[in-house]
């Protein structure tokens, strides 16, 4: 999947990302960056926790919620932590 692709498939799915092209927001061409403060899935939990202490990964796998961890795996992408707030998607 591509990643003009994906943005839009991220956004349709979970519009409070604010999915963009990395490099549209002054990062390393390449990826794709997310607001990991304030997105939450359709259930009002947070997409990202970099606090999160769920090493059973019931909610969520290497600190994202496991349903959005599961639909960038599938893509062939991955999420990467900036900062507590900000996450880069690589391919």
């Amino acid at each position: 999947m591509s990643r003009t692709d994906l943005v839009k498939k991220l956004n349709i799915e979970y519009p409070s990302l604010s999915a963009e092209l990395s490099e549209d927001k002054g990062f390393t061409d390449g990826g794709i960056w997310v607001d990991a403060e304030s997105s939450t899935d359709k259930e009002g939990l947070p997409l990202f926790d970099y606090w999160t202490e769920d090493y059973k990964e019931v909610l969520y796998v290497m600190k994202v919620r496991k349903p959005l961890y599961e639909l960038l795996d599938k893509a062939g992408y991955f999420a990467e932590f900036q900062d507590a707030g900000t996450v880069l998607i690589w391919e």
